[in-house]
Parts: C-alpha cells; structure tokens; sequence
C-alpha cells in the first residue's frame, strides 16, 4: 500500500515541477514568538567523539561520526538511552567507503523505522532499525544511482524514490530516482543560468538543504545563499516561496549574473540556512543569516557564533524563532514536535534535548 502510494505521489511530482504553478508567496519579516531554548544535557556512554550526522528515525535517533569505526550509534527516544553502535570504514561486505553521511544519513520517509545512508558514491543502501537491533547490519535493499547522481547537494528519502538536488551530472536542480523502475527524471532546471564552463559549478550558487513531510506530500528547499524557502506540493502542482524581507537578493549576495563565468568565494556573503528538517505539522529551518566571515574561520566554524531554529507550518506562516545558549552543529526533532535534539561536534558524550511542548502551546 505505501509503495502505490509512493508512485501515485510521484506521478504528481513529475507534473508538479514541470507545469509548477505558484499557489502563494509571502515575505518573511516578523515571528509571532521568539523564545531562547534551556537544554538538558544528557551524558552517554563514551562513544560520541566525532559526531557529521544526525537523524531521528520513529522513536530512535541515530547518529553517524567521522571515524573508522562504530561510524554509527543508535540511541532510543526520548531519553536517549544507548543501544548500538556498528559501521565500518572499508571495501568489504557490509562496510562504508565515501559514505558522504554528513548529506545522505535520513529516515525513509512514509515506512516503519527505516534510514538508508550512501556507500561508494553510487550506493544507496537501506537498513531497518529492528535489524540494527537483532544485530543484522545487512542493508535489506540497496539502491545502485547512475554515476551523475555520485555527488549532489541535497537527498531525502521516499519508499520507493529519492530525490535529489544539484547533482553532480548536467544542469538538474531537483531530479526524483525511481529505485525499482531505474527512471531518472528532472522536474526543473536551476532558477538562474550562467556560462560556467563546468557544469558542476552550478551546484556552489544553489546550495541547499532538503526535507520531506513525512506523509509523502510536500517537499521543502531551504538555500545556503538565498534567504529563500521553497515549498512544493506533490499533489496540486504548486508551490510557493518565502522570502525574508532583509535578506539581500541572490545576485547582490553573491555578485553572479548572467555573464558570470567564474564562482568566487567571497568570504562576506551572507548565509541563509545550512539545515532543514519536517514533521507533518512543522518545518524546521537552521538559519545562520550572516556573513561567512561571522560564521567561519580557517579552522572551521566558529563555536561563538550560534544559529537559530526557525520555525514555519506547511502552508508557510511563520510560527517561533528559538535561540540557543550554547553552540550546536546538527539537530533534529521528534515527529510528535515535542522534543528537538542537538550535538556539538566538539563536544563528546553528550545530546541536548530541548522541550518545545510548553511553547508551542503558547
């Protein structure tokens, strides 16, 4: 039943993005609630020391790390209690190489306690978490991406698709990857065009995160320069885009325009978002929203300066904006919008939780 739904979904999709009529705009100035987070640091085992990833999956949350081994540690919600840890770095069965999970580790979206993670650039293998649990950590399918899919911005999941943004092959700003039928499709070109003479130069200037709602019928955009957030319906063939009021234009933010041939870093952009996760009530969107020179240094990112969870509902009003005391690399939330979780990747041992009941009531 979920895979028939998935299709019929996708069927949507493809006419969704290429006849995309926009339903509603709306200008981001003001949120109705602003409120500073207080966490609850809860200690684990010693397991946590170099965290690229993280991603709630029901009632789990797993977490992948930069190291050769244990590259993945389970944990059950909402207390974080440690189950697992498995994953290792190597050619052989069953172990990771370029798994790149920092972009590919998420939940398959519209299945019972499944995630799926990228292996050997061209891999995409699935996993369900009561496998993991009974020490299976065979993946139970894998999906094998033509070689223009082997980098790509963005991904998230479906039950029988994924859909990617700003691949690595040809001029594809959002293309879907049916896994069992192998059709590719791209349902739209990037917003803007310029002469690069390599093509995988346009994926620097749309750089973006993506997420599902859960339910299979909307997916969400937010960029890394463009104060823009772009909602797609999977159904009606609309979409709609918010944009933040202050937030300068593309072309004054990163100087490119239509005779542009080279990308240059410019170390006084403005970065918009380098996060993006959704519940079937809310979009959570990790907004920086200063310049990279505010945010980055030589060594990497800044522990002073700390971003911001804005919050949107799925016909894009804009709901709470919290704000964190301490500094915090990843995060994700429950499905229930109850708790959001964050790590520090500096930081070992240690998840914060954060309760969102009490101010979502408000």
């Amino acid at each position: 039943m979920k895979i028939i739904f998935s299709s019929i979904c996708f069927l949507c999709l493809s006419s969704c993005f290429t006849n995309s009529t926009k339903n509603y705009d709306k200008l981001i100035d003001k949120f109705p609630l602003v409120e500073t987070l207080g966490a609850e640091e809860i200690k684990i085992p010693p397991i946590l020391l170099k965290p690229s990833n993280m991603c709630v999956v029901d009632s789990f949350l797993l977490v992948s790390q930069s190291r050769n081994d244990s590259l993945f540690s389970l944990f059950k919600l909402p207390n974080c209690d440690y189950l697992l840890s498995f994953g290792i770095r190597g050619r052989g069965p069953n172990e990771f190489m370029t798994s790149m999970e920092n972009v590919t580790l998420g939940q398959v979206s519209g299945e019972n306690s499944q995630f799926a993670v990228g292996n050997k650039l061209t891999n995409i293998q699935y996993y369900r978490i009561n496998d993991i649990i009974n020490r299976d950590i065979n993946p139970f399918k894998i999906a094998y991406l033509p070689s223009e899919l082997s980098r790509f911005r963005a991904i998230t999941y479906l039950s029988d698709s994924v859909i990617f943004c700003a691949p690595y092959g040809g001029n594809m700003h959002i293309c879907k990857y049916n896994t069992f039928t192998k059709k590719l499709e791209t349902f739209g070109d990037y917003p803007e065009v310029f002469p690069f003479t390599d093509p995988e130069l346009m994926r620097e200037p749309f750089a973006y995160t993506i997420a599902v709602k859960p339910d299979n019928t909307k997916i969400v955009l937010a960029y890394v320069y463009r104060g823009i957030i772009e909602i797609y319906n999977l159904f009606d063939g609309k979409s709609s885009t918010l944009t933040y009021k202050d937030f300068p234009s593309f072309k004054e933010n990163t100087g490119l325009n239509s005779t542009s041939k080279f990308w240059k870093h410019n170390t006084e952009k403005l970065l918009y978002s380098r996060n993006i996760a959704a519940t079937n009530k809310y979009i959570y969107v990790d907004v920086l929203n200063d310049h990279y020179s505010k945010i980055f240094n030589e060594n990497g990112p800044k522990r002073t300066f700390i971003s911001e969870i804005h919050l949107f509902d799925w016909a894009g009003n804009p709901i709470a904006k919290f704000r964190f005391a301490k500094y915090y690399r990843y995060f994700d939330i429950d499905k229930m919008d109850k708790y959001l979780y964050t790590i520090d990747d500096s930081v070992n041992n240690v998840i914060k939780r954060y309760d969102l009941s009490i101010s979502l009531k408000k």
